[in-house]
């Protein structure tokens, strides 16, 4: 059986490191202060295939998330309401000063409305 669990830690401390380091490359200006991320964490199953010495993912699961960036703006983080609901999402709001934010919007491809988070890492 999967452990989620750990996937799921594994993707949220990730995504905190690269926002920091990409503000920390702005700082100094120049050809490296013009970086902006963009980024979204949804949670789901896939498919995993490797492929060509390379590891690659498919599946609804997928296609969500990649939609999420589409709802960012620069210095932001945005979740999907099944990501936002895992335990290990809790436990790490509760632990650091994000306040994720609550919004809807229509994702292409998915239909109805989809309830979303957005964290302002700034």
């Amino acid at each position: 059986e999967f452990d989620q669990s750990v996937e799921l830690k594994f993707s949220i401390d990730p995504a905190v490191e690269m926002y920091e380091r990409v503000s920390g490359l702005n700082i100094g200006g120049g050809e490296k202060g013009n970086l902006r991320l963009k980024a979204g964490l949804h949670a789901g199953p896939c498919i995993a295939v490797n492929a060509n010495d390379r590891l690659d993912y498919f599946g609804s699961a997928v296609n969500l998330a990649a939609r999420l960036t589409g709802q960012c703006s620069e210095g932001e983080l945005i979740l999907s309401d099944d990501f936002r609901g895992t335990r290990e999402a809790g436990d790490f709001f509760q632990k650091n000063r994000f306040q994720p934010e609550s919004f809807t919007a229509e994702l292409r491809g998915f239909g109805a409305p989809r309830t979303l988070w957005r964290v302002r890492m700034e």
